[in-house]
This record gives C-alpha cells, sequence and structure tokens, in this order.
C-alpha cells in the first residue's frame, strides 16, 4: 500500500522533496488543474462539435461567457489540447489561440497572429502589408479555427472600434478563402462586445458557464483536485461541511476553488497542518469573488 494513497502518483512524488519546493509544484501546477464534471458535458460537447466542423462561410460561432475564474477558458484550452490529439501531428486544421485585449483591431490580430505562427515580423506600421503578410499566414497554415479568449476587453475600447473589428471577424467567416470560425470567450461584458454588430452576433451560439452547485459535482471536483495536492494527510475536500464551506468561499466558481485550494494547500504547509481543514481555511486572507468584483466596480 501506498504511503499516500489519497494522491495520485504524480503527487505523491512531490513528497519525497522539501517543504518549499514541494509548495512550488503546487504553484507552477494551479493554472494547469481542470476537472470534467458531469455538468460540463454538454458544453464540451458543443465546443468540440464546433472544433470538428467542416469549415464553412455560414458557420456557426461559440460565444462562452460568465464571471471571472468560472473555468470557460481551461475549458477552451482542454478542447483544444483534445482536438489537436485527435488530428495528429499531419493535421490540415490548425485552431490559433489569441487574447482579446482593450486596443484590439485588425492590426493587432495579425501581430498576435505573426508572433503566435513564429512568422518573421515585418517592421511595417501601415495595415496594408501587415493583412497581406497575415492573411497569407492564415492560408498557409490552413487555420479554421480562432479562439479569442477576453472578448470582453473589447468594450474597452470606442464603439467604432468595436464594429470596426467585427466586421473585420465577419469579413474573414465569409471569405471562402478563410472561412474561419470563432470560439469565444469572456465575462457577461463580452456579450455587449458582439451586439456591436447585430448580423454577427446572431452568428453566435451563446454558453453560458456559471457557477458549480454544492453537491455531487462540486464534491467531485474537490475530490478529483485533491489527488493532485501534495499534501502529507488527506484533507477529505467533499465532506458536506468543507465541501459547503469551499462552494461558500469560492461562490462556486472552478478557477476560484482552485486558487483557493492552492492558498490553503501553501498555508497547510507552511504552518505544518500539512491538509486543508476548515481552520486552516480561516487563516486564510480570503476576499470572495463578489466582493472582489464590487470593489473593481466602484474603483473604476
Amino acid at each position: 500500500m501506498t504511503a499516500y494513497p489519497h494522491l495520485s502518483p504524480e503527487a505523491a512524488s512531490w513528497m519525497k522533496r522539501d517543504d518549499e519546493t514541494r509548495a512550488q509544484s503546487i504553484v507552477d501546477s494551479r493554472p494547469t488543474w481542470f476537472v470534467e464534471y458531469p455538468g460540463l458535458a454538454p458544453i464540451k460537447r458543443t465546443v468540440m462539435r464546433t472544433l470538428r466542423a467542416k469549415p464553412s462561410t455560414r458557420g456557426r460561432h461559440i460565444l462562452l461567457y460568465g464571471h471571472s475564474h468560472a473555468g470557460k477558458s481551461q475549458l477552451i484550452r482542454n478542447c483544444v489540447t483534445q482536438f489537436r490529439a485527435e488530428r495528429g501531428i499531419g493535421a490540415t486544421s490548425t485552431v490559433l489561440p489569441l487574447e482579446c485585449t482593450s486596443k484590439m483591431d485588425e492590426m493587432k490580430f495579425y501581430e498576435q497572429l505573426i508572433n503566435k505562427t513564429g512568422a518573421p515580423s515585418l517592421r511595417a506600421t501601415a495595415v496594408a502589408p501587415k493583412r497581406t503578410q497575415g492573411l497569407t499566414v492564415l492560408q498557409n497554415l490552413s487555420v479554421c479555427v480562432v479562439v479569442l479568449d477576453e472578448l470582453n476587453t473589447l468594450t474597452l475600447t470606442s464603439y467604432l472600434r468595436q464594429k470596426e473589428f467585427l466586421a473585420f471577424m465577419k469579413y474573414l467567416t465569409n471569405s471562402e478563402e478563410h472561412r474561419i470560425t470563432f470560439i469565444c470567450a469572456g465575462t457577461h461584458a463580452a456579450r455587449s462586445a458582439l451586439y456591436a454588430d447585430r448580423e454577427m452576433s446572431t452568428r453566435f451560439r451563446e454558453v453560458h458557464v456559471g457557477p458549480v452547485e454544492n453537491g455531487d459535482d462540486f464534491q467531485g471536483v474537490l475530490a478529483a483536485l485533491e489527488r493532485d495536492i501534495p499534501l502529507a494527510r488527506a484533507s477529505n475536500l467533499k465532506h458536506p461541511s468543507l465541501a459547503g464551506l469551499l462552494n461558500e468561499m469560492s461562490e462556486g466558481l472552478v478557477g476560484e476553488v482552485a486558487q483557493l485550494l492552492e492558498d490553503a494547500a501553501l498555508r497547510a504547509i507552511d504552518d505544518g497542518d500539512e491538509q486543508v481543514t476548515q481552520d486552516v481555511l480561516a487563516r486564510l486572507d480570503w476576499t470572495l469573488p463578489s466582493q472582489r468584483r464590487a470593489d473593481t466596480s466602484h474603483g473604476s
């Protein structure tokens, strides 16, 4: 019998290391934590079907929206990884992940595209040469899906700039040479960004990624995450009382759960508890996600 039956083999291997190294492994691995729970399955199916769909000028795009740290970006990354594994190295379809910014426009799109693909960068400041290079790269790589994360940041720019960028997205979609499908993610404000072009917005299937209610799904997420957190003692995170407290503190947002468990695990190592307990959680300097959103809103 293993010395740490509550841990996965990889997590158990970290128990041989010193406390600081083990703590650093938690910090480094937390951004990759992802758990597929039953309630997420319909959303994942929708994303995977969109990735697998034959390119078309009348294709359907997706917008995953919800509060920050609801797990939207992690879900898309997981789907892209699975899609690439299915297609193999010789795949003719390429998925291009980009991130929207408050200054996103056609030029910024090309700059990110060129940086992501490793294509030689032009020093030109005009759009035309960048467009020629960018569209050539899209064709040469057979890009058929563009992932745009943080679409909500478009609302931080002018309405005219939003319309111009959406018109550019529409061109990439309608063009026979490109037939790009967009998979976007963002907060609720991302929906407002799409409405700057009513026609384009009707081409998007909007999918809400909400918090996980305290129940079997949430307890399953906790049980899976506990196996990946190298602590010497079992925490039994799925126990109803502990799960209820974690759900309350994270407000059911899976990204917040991951951050909360990272903080708690580090405190458990530093203080010698070696397990996440209600007492350890009480020692954290933790602010509810809704309170943080309210503070940010009042400060803006």
